[in-house]
């Protein structure tokens, strides 16, 4: 592990942060982010980033660095944590990646397809599209130019439809057609990791996520959404866990319990959908149950 590009995976709710602060003690280890949603300066409290207390003075990368209303995706992420594991290893430090984003972690691990660079004026041009349509009407405009992405791509996935319109745009084939067809980019050798899973049990890890839930909301994770929904109302916004939940209780829409009940739903099948990734998409080097 010492040497190694260490990487924690675990569910949300599952423990995480405090096994990955007491195993950087263990091995002298730099903790970085592999978790989407953590990334986000204004709602600390919603994701469950590490507090000051929790770090315990291990310095961790990566986290809270990017404003809730700009673009972020799995390239930025690879782009950001491979120059910090770069300069770790460089300097004689070992990194440890603590995370849940799976995406984020097989593409670091295996690599990822290479696309073609977009130009300055396509961006542009989806820039101003993204200002005059709803997120609808830009999954509809992408259907219109690329059909193949209707299998592919959510229709509430902001960031995967302006990605996907922007290669289309750029190049007139399909983002999936690049991907089918281009070289994979590999940024270190498989052996360079160590992969772990923090592999807590179904129902314990539902539990942990009602209960943290709770907690988020005595915490003031209601007050960071408000404040947020009022400064950048209209904007895009990234899909935390809660947030689409606590705006429609700001809105008027539901309930505050309701809210909660909802929120901890989706967030349980999130959940869900973590553990099947896990055992279908990556290949660990050791799992630490129970």
């Amino acid at each position: 592990m010492i040497g190694k590009i260490n990487i924690l995976a675990g569910t949300t709710a599952s423990g995480k942060t405090k096994y990955a602060v007491e195993l950087a003690k263990q091995i002298g280890a730099v903790i970085i982010n592999c978790d989407s949603m953590q990334v986000y300066q204004e709602i600390p409290i919603l994701t469950a980033q590490p507090t000051l207390e929790e770090k315990q003075g291990i310095e961790h990368r990566l986290f809270g660095m990017v404003p809730c209303d700009k673009e972020f995706n799995v390239g930025v992420w690879l782009e950001l944590a491979v120059k910090e594991i770069k300069e770790l290893l460089a300097s004689g430090k070992t990194p440890l990646l603590v995370g849940g984003t799976g995406l984020y972690i097989k593409s670091l691990v295996e690599g990822i397809s290479e696309l073609p660079e977009i130009s300055d004026q396509t961006k542009l041009q989806v820039v101003e599209l993204q200002a005059g349509c709803t997120t609808f009407q830009l999954y509809a405009k992408l259907l219109e130019l690329d059909p193949v992405a209707k299998d592919r791509i959510k229709s509430g996935d902001t960031q995967r439809i302006l990605r996907a319109l922007a290669v289309v745009i750029e190049t007139g084939k399909s983002i999936f057609t690049w991907q089918a067809n281009a070289r994979i980019a590999k940024f270190f050798p498989r052996n360079s990791f160590y992969l772990m899973w923090l592999k807590k049990p179904r129902e314990t890890v539902y539990d942990n996520i009602n209960q943290r839930f709770l907690q988020m909301v005595e915490l003031g994770a209601v007050e960071e959404v408000k404040k947020l929904y009022q400064q950048k109302r209209g904007k895009n916004l990234p899909r935390a866990h809660g947030l689409p939940e606590i705006i429609k209780y700001l809105q008027g829409e539901m309930g505050l319990d309701e809210a909660i009940a909802v929120a901890q739903k989706n967030t349980r099948h999130y959940a869900k959908r973590q553990i099947t990734f896990f055992n279908h998409q990556l290949k660990f080097d050791h799992v630490i149950e129970g």
